[in-house]
Order: C-alpha cells, then structure tokens, then sequence
C-alpha cells in the first residue's frame, strides 16, 4: 500500500482536528494555550458518544474522512497503489 497516501490523509485528519481544538483558544503570556470549556467540553462529550449519536456535520466530515480511506483501500486492492 502507497503508505505515504494513508500518511498524508491522516494527517490532514490530525491537522484538520488540531485547528479546530485550537481555535478560539487564549495564548498565554508563556505561549500556552488554554482550552475555554465549552469547548473542551463539547469535545469530551464527542468522544464519549458513540458514533451514532454524533451531529449531523460531524457524522458528514467523518463519512467524509471515511471515503476517502475506503477509495485508497480500493485502489490498493485493484493494484492502484504502490506498495
């Protein structure tokens, strides 16, 4: 499997994450940042919920995600990919 393919999308899945949690968040005077609450809440919430419980945009970008591996999975199995 073109494993720098898989690399690249989970990445984009981290980077994708990192700046939303980042977002919104205070810098302080040392450079940290602190997550306001509501939001580190509503990510707790996030991934304390089965997936079918998620909100309809969040179920929509992970599909999303999803596809995306499953379309680099097909390809790998037709012989698209580099090993």
């Amino acid at each position: 499997m073109d494993r720098q393919k898989v690399l690249q999308l989970f990445h984009a899945i981290w980077v994708e994450w990192m700046r939303d949690l980042l977002r919104g968040c205070k810098i302080n005077p040392d450079g940290t940042r602190t997550i306001p609450t509501s939001k580190l809440k509503n990510y707790i919430d996030n991934i304390m919920m089965p997936a079918e419980l998620l909100d309809y945009e969040l179920t929509k970008k992970n599909k999303a995600q999803i596809d995306e591996l499953i379309k680099l999975l097909e390809d790998y199995v037709r012989g698209e990919l580099d090993e």
